[in-house]
């Protein structure tokens, strides 16, 4: 039984879309976010109801303190138990999410060692600086020719991984080398769906989920985690929306300049997801304009796995 995978960019339907084929195949979501594992920050990352919980048992939600540290190595490692219990069990494993690094540690163990998460960020502003990639670039070249000779020019993913075993923890520029995992990729190759539409239906959809989560409470949901001691520059609350927030709270920024960030760097990011996914092949793109939406896609996803399961059993 291979796994399935649905991802693409933020607020393109990923969740909606998983709950529906759990739901037809008896399976179970294996969240692929890297903020949805943080406890108390429920809103902002837009985690599943517990009504949903009931419906369809979920694993990754919750399982970690904002203030700790969780690698995308570690993610990657215990979700493969995970989807092995479930696959000895005779359970679909259905990964949903649209965390880039944690997904290709899940099905392709890019890397070894562990992130280290101060670093990540520390990179992650630069990237997102006037010096941008080709910084990091150069720098790569200093620290790990040998790594920076093997990777893309454009591939902000594997450069960042490698700068962080390099410069993070302190690793020798051998261990931050790329290694040949094709050994290490999950098997068997899981099925993987991205999620696209148009791109003024996207960021539409962006805005108007933020707009949302403000309603709902999410500023409250800030204040609350602040006032329970955690501090607003720790791991869950330095992320996207919630430091805009804290940065609120703490006389930074209007309520309505952070709202405007949020949304800004929401329609970017989801902009870089899809840059990031579309250079992976093996994904089988679902445009849910052409297709009729979550409905569509239910049916394709089916038709598509079908043959794939008739093949295995005739294996």
């Amino acid at each position: 039984m291979a796994a399935i995978v649905i991802t693409g960019p933020t607020a393109v339907g990923k969740s909606d879309l998983g709950m529906a084929l759990a739901a037809q195949l008896g399976g179970e979501i294996i969240s692929v976010d890297s903020r949805q594992l943080y406890r108390s920050m429920d809103i902002g990352t837009a985690k599943p109801s517990r009504r949903d919980m009931e419906r369809v048992p979920h694993h990754f939600i919750d399982i970690a303190d904002p203030s700790d540290r969780y690698s995308a190595g570690r993610f990657g490692r215990e979700a493969r138990e995970v989807i092995a219990s479930l696959e000895e069990r005779g359970i679909q494993p259905i990964l949903v999410g649209g965390s880039g690094l944690y997904l290709s540690a899940v099905v392709d163990g890019l890397f070894e060692g562990e992130a280290d998460m101060d670093m990540r960020q520390q990179l992650q502003r630069r990237l997102a600086t006037d010096g941008g990639l080709a910084s990091l670039r150069d720098d790569l070249l200093k620290v790990d020719p040998v790594a920076h000779s093997a990777l893309a020019p454009n591939d902000a993913q594997r450069i960042l991984r490698a700068l962080e075993l390099c410069l993070g923890a302190g690793a020798t520029p051998q261990s931050a080398r790329i290694q040949d995992q094709g050994d290490n990729s999950l098997y068997p190759a899981p099925a993987i769906f991205g999620l696209t539409m148009r791109r003024a239906e996207l960021y539409q959809r962006v805005d108007q989920r933020i707009d949302a989560m403000i309603s709902r409470g999410w500023l409250e949901e800030v204040r609350e985690l602040i006032a329970a001691g955690y501090d607003p520059d720790c791991h869950g609350l330095s992320s996207l929306g919630y430091w805009e927030l804290c940065q609120h709270l703490t006389g930074g920024l209007t309520l309505e300049e952070a709202v405007n960030r949020i949304k800004r760097r929401s329609r970017h990011y989801a902009k870089r997801q899809l840059t990031w996914f579309r250079k992976d092949r093996r994904l089988r793109w679902l445009d849910l304009d052409r297709i009729g939406g979550v409905r569509g896609a239910v049916k394709r996803v089916m038709a598509q796995i079908a043959p794939d399961r008739t093949r295995a059993k005739a294996g």
